[in-house]
């Protein structure tokens, strides 16, 4: 089954990333790509039309990595599974994040998949959401003007 034309477009700052989405529609937004690709599929079967636009964020480095300071840990929305499973600074109460990723999937998806598309594709079954609620963490977004926004987990779930 072949997917509707799809024009894929990969901003390489955040900067162009909110330009881009404050200006077309009809799209979806790619992380990883492992929920998105499965999503269009679905979509495609059920009969639904599928986006004509897929923003990449695969190119916005700053915005993988994970820092620990002395009262929390910041996940950056593209850190793979993979990259979360293997961080030095899980320690503490933030071991439960290497028992979390391990049961994601296979390794290949593992190195695919990121922390943030795990939070937001909002499938029942992802294992991140249940984690960063008992955690109290907080989630930080950025709306298509660049605007940042703050929620708790617990609120966005």
């Amino acid at each position: 089954m072949l997917l509707n034309p799809t024009q894929i477009h990969i901003p390489e700052t955040v900067e162009e990333a909110c330009k881009l989405l404050s200006e077309l529609e009809d799209f979806k937004i790619q992380a990883g790509g492992t929920f998105l690709v499965n999503s269009l599929k679905h979509s495609k079967q059920a009969g639904r039309k599928t986006p004509a636009h897929i923003v990449s964020l695969h190119k916005l480095d700053h915005l993988r990595g994970i820092e620990l300071t002395d009262t929390e840990m910041t996940i950056q929305a593209m850190t793979t599974v993979a990259e979360l499973y293997d961080s030095e600074h899980l320690i503490d109460n933030f071991q439960i994040f290497r028992t979390v990723c391990k049961d994601i999937s296979t390794q290949p998806i593992r190195n695919m998949a990121t922390v943030g598309g795990n939070l937001t594709c909002r499938y029942t079954w992802t294992e991140m959401p249940a984690v960063m609620t008992g955690l109290g963490a907080t989630l930080h977004f950025m709306d298509t003007d660049g605007k940042a926004i703050a929620m708790p987990a617990e609120d966005f779930f």
